[in-house]
């Protein structure tokens, strides 16, 4: 989604920047669902503040004391 397309991109920066910051990571449907959202906005041209995110997101995961978070989010690094 959005990959190599900056139009697409672009449009959906908002969305994934309200999804990051309002979505709960507290239930594993918050984790997996910021999961998706991590691995669209490294793959899309997203700006450097929504990547900043991204990785903020990741850190939190990685710091988690859930193995699976730990586990899932190392995935992508």
């Amino acid at each position: 989604m959005g990959e190599g397309d900056d139009a697409i991109s672009e449009e959906i920066n908002d969305i994934l920047t309200q999804v990051a910051t309002n979505t709960p990571a507290n239930k594993n449907t918050g984790n997996a669902v910021l999961f998706e959202c991590v691995k669209t906005i490294m793959a899309i041209e997203s700006s450097n503040t929504l990547k900043t995110l991204a990785i903020n997101i990741l850190g939190k995961f990685l710091s988690s004391k859930e193995s699976n978070s730990r586990y899932a989010m190392s995935i992508l690094i």
